[in-house]
């Protein structure tokens, strides 16, 4: 089973995903200035190169959504 928790905060979201079986973290980040102008992420995939991308979050949903869109791209995925 694969795991992703989220940490939300008042202008952050931490997430990690965690893989129970081999209990290996498989991917970490957070999405800061949720809320206002200039939100970006930084991902960061085991074994790969950290990523920041910038990408305005107005709310926890879109911030959220972004954190999804990174972990499903076929180009980034797990």
């Amino acid at each position: 089973m694969i795991i992703l928790t989220l940490n939300c905060g008042s202008s952050s979201v931490k997430y990690q995903v965690f893989d129970w079986e081999t209990k290996d973290i498989l991917a970490v980040g957070v999405v800061e200035k949720v809320t206002s102008a200039g939100s970006f992420i930084k991902h960061k995939v085991m074994g790969r190169e950290e990523i920041k991308l910038s990408q305005d979050c107005p709310d926890h949903t879109d911030a959220v959504a972004l954190i999804i869109k990174l972990l499903t791209d076929k180009d980034r995925a797990l």
